[in-house]
């Protein structure tokens, strides 16, 4: 038998030691760099030379294309004062520059060393939208969505169609190359002057309003996660004394839902579906996925939940006296603090109504032109109003499993907050029939977060109607 010296041993033992302490610290590097990625403290270390050269080598074409002329290597070396041998190998991936030549390159860009770097752009370029990278950019799709997502903050998407645009957002927020956190700060003026049209002869009609900004180009579905966005900075205002919050189905809730994350300052309280959606396949967009989704990230911190489980709609009336589960769950909602609604609309040449409403229409066998002509400008929670913001179409909403317009009346009437949010300025109308609450003259809504666009459409509907006796206010 062979018999193992004392070095032998020794040095076997040394030589295992050494390669634990190796993967200790490759494994701390790792989760200090990783640590500093998602508190915004990368530093050029984190650059690789394949991913800056990649970057340069765009930013350069894309400045000749912008400026019609051709601009080589050569070129910009020269204007950088360096030598092209070593811009040549930064573009070529084989290093990376010196701090100081970072600052030349984007002083030359005009850009900050963050947006060079390829990390984010300021938050004046891109409307006053703020974000966290999650990720660098890892492929040419990559970053053809992030650069057409800059675009889209800032209103700068030109000709590039719609779906395309729609797509690149998509791209971003759903594999995670940033989230955004902030939303424009809000326009007090325009909130001010909505306030002093609605709360006219010593009615408060409205008792919060918060316009967000958004530049005249942004596409409506960036607006719609801005807003939601804007939604949540709202809750997270109010979530003192353990609140009761209410949801209502459809993208603008959803948007405000998705932009809420472990990281925020989430206080208890307890969430309640307003309405079971009529439609089975957008389970996306539902109240109780949406509550699901809230239950999944903030339990451990005391947040409680129901699931409304019954039809959204019946042709013969809700059935709430057989289902004594959804009656208990949608008598809570009645009492909520808060309640979180989107509104569909009826104007323009494709409705902006939720998929719910729709589905609804096709069972009853309802017309869309025919709703247009006895007047109908939208939908709160599927009940149907016109534009003074009489409720329509009351055979309809016999048969919803949602709590009612009344409800929402009571609601404001004692000082809770009903919340509407809209991003799209087709929303103006049956904002504006909420808010006047048809011949009572008792709104459903008393708080708006919108954006701009929507906020100067509804101040000249306001203006508008002053000399119609049916629609102004009482």
């Amino acid at each position: 038998m062979k018999i193992v010296g004392e070095s032998t041993a020794n040095s076997g033992f040394l030589y295992i030691i050494n390669q634990i302490v190796k993967c200790v610290v490759k494994t701390v590097l790792a989760d200090n760099k990783i640590a500093s990625w998602y508190k915004g403290e990368d530093t050029v270390d984190d650059l690789t030379p394949a991913y800056l050269g990649a970057r340069l080598a765009r930013m350069r074409l894309q400045l000749g294309q912008s400026r019609r002329e051709e601009i080589t290597q050569r070129r910009l070396a020269h204007a950088l004062d360096i030598k092209p041998q070593a811009y040549n190998s930064w573009e070529q991936g084989k290093a990376l520059p010196r701090l100081d030549h970072l600052w030349r390159l984007a002083r030359y860009y005009r850009v900050s060393l963050d947006r060079l770097c390829g990390y984010e752009r300021d938050a004046e370029a891109t409307g006053g939208i703020e974000w966290t990278s999650l990720r660098r950019p890892e492929s040419e799709e990559d970053e053809q969505a992030l650069e057409l997502f800059y675009q889209a903050a800032a209103g700068t998407v030109g000709d590039v169609p719609e779906s395309k645009v729609a797509v690149a957002i998509r791209h971003v927020i759903y594999s995670q190359l940033l989230r955004m956190t902030r939303a424009p700060r809000p326009d007090e003026a325009l909130g001010e002057a909505l306030k002093k049209c609605f709360n006219a002869g010593g009615k408060k009609r409205l008792k919060d309003v918060w316009v967000v900004p958004c530049a005249a180009g942004v596409p409506d579905q960036l607006r719609a996660l801005v807003i939601g966005v804007a939604a949540k900075e709202y809750l997270l205002h109010h979530l003192d004394g353990n609140p009761a919050i209410g949801l209502a189905p459809g993208y603008a809730v959803s948007c405000m839902v998705r932009a809420m994350y472990r990281e925020d300052p989430i206080k208890p309280f307890s969430v309640y579906p307003l309405v079971a959606f009529p439609v089975v396949d957008r389970p996306d967009i539902d109240a109780n996925t949406l509550i699901g989704e809230l239950l999944y990230k903030y339990a451990d911190r005391g947040v409680r939940g129901l699931m409304l489980q019954c039809p959204g709609f019946t042709l013969n009336g809700n059935g709430l006296e057989h289902n004594p589960s959804a009656r208990e769950v949608l008598t809570r909602a009645t009492c909520v603090d808060m309640a979180f609604i989107g509104i569909g609309s009826i104007e323009g040449p494709v409705p902006y109504f939720d998929r719910g409403i729709m589905n609804i229409l096709d069972m009853t066998g309802t017309s869309v032109e025919s709703l247009k002509e006895r007047g109908i400008v939208g939908d709160l929670c599927f009940h149907l109003l016109d534009a003074a913001g009489n409720p329509q179409e009351k055979r309809l909403s016999a048969g919803l499993n949602a709590v009612s317009l009344e409800t929402l009346q009571h609601l404001v009437s004692i000082g809770r907050q009903v919340v509407v949010l809209a991003s799209n300025p087709l929303k103006a109308a049956p904002i504006y029939s909420a808010i006047r609450g048809g011949a009572s003259g008792r709104g459903y809504v008393n708080v708006l977060i919108i954006t701009s666009q929507v906020a100067e459409r509804l101040l000249a509907l306001v203006e508008s109607v002053q000399h119609d006796v049916a629609l102004r206010l009482p």
